[in-house]
C-alpha cells in the first residue's frame, strides 16, 4: 500500500528527528571524545521504506584513531557480547617485541612467569614477545551507546507518529475531497 504525499513526508519528519536524537544520546552515552566527534546518523529513503543508519568511528587506529568504536559499542576479548569471551594476542607490527610502560604485571602477558624477572630497557620498559589482552568492556557501564540511544530514541519516535501521524492523514484526506462533489 503507497502512502500518501502528506504522510510519507510526515514520516520522513519524523525518522529525521529520530535519527537526530538518536546521534545526540549516542554522544551522551560515549565515554569518548575521539568516537563522540564520528557519531552521526542517516536517514534514507526506498520507495516506502525508511533506514535509519548510525555510524561511528572512522577506522583508524593511528594516534587519535577511533578503531575501537566497535569494542566501545560491543565490548571485546573477555568482556565480547558479540564472540566468545576470551583474551587475544597482540603482537608487534614492526620489530620482534613490544616494548611499553607496565609496572606492575599480571596474568596478561604471554612469555616467562610473572616471577620470572622481565627484560626491561634502560628506561624500565618491559620487553615481550607478545601479550594476551584482556580486552575492554563496552561503554556506558557494559551497554554500548548507540543500541541504548535507538532503545530511547524509540519512544521520542513513537510518540510523534502517533501525534504527527494522525494529522498527516487528515491532510491527505482532505486533500482527497477537494474539488470532489458530494450529494
Amino acid at each position: 500500500m503507497a502512502s500518501t504525499r502528506n504522510i510519507h513526508e510526515t514520516i520522513y519528519k519524523s525518522m529525521v528527528g529520530y535519527a537526530s536524537l538518536i546521534t545526540k544520546l549516542a554522544k551522551q552515552y560515549s565515554e569518548s571524545s575521539r568516537i563522540r566527534r564520528t557519531i552521526h546518523s542517516t536517514v534514507e529513503v526506498e520507495g516506502e521504506k525508511f533506514i535509519v543508519r548510525t555510524f561511528a568511528g572512522d577506522g583508524s587506529t593511528g594516534e587519535g584513531g577511533t578503531g575501537d568504536a566497535r569494542a566501545r559499542e560491543y565490548g571485546s576479548g573477555l568482556w565480547s557480547t558479540t564472540k566468545a569471551p576470551k583474551k587475544y594476542p597482540i603482537r608487534p607490527t614492526k620489530g620482534k617485541a613490544l616494548v611499553f610502560p607496565w609496572d606492575t604485571p599480571t596474568s596478561v602477558f604471554s612469555g616467562p612467569t610473572v616471577s620470572e624477572k622481565l627484560p626491561r630497557t634502560d628506561d624500565g620498559d618491559v620487553i615481550l614477545p607478545m601479550v594476551m589482552h584482556p580486552g575492554i568492556q563496552a561503554d556506558n557501564s557494559g551497554k554500548g551507546y548507540i543500541r541504548p540511544a535507538r532503545v530511547e530514541a524509540s519512544k521520542y519516535l513513537r510518540k510523534r507518529l502517533i501525534e504527527d501521524g494522525v494529522n498527516g492523514i487528515r491532510l491527505d484526506i482532505k486533500s482527497a475531497f477537494v474539488g470532489a462533489k458530494t450529494r
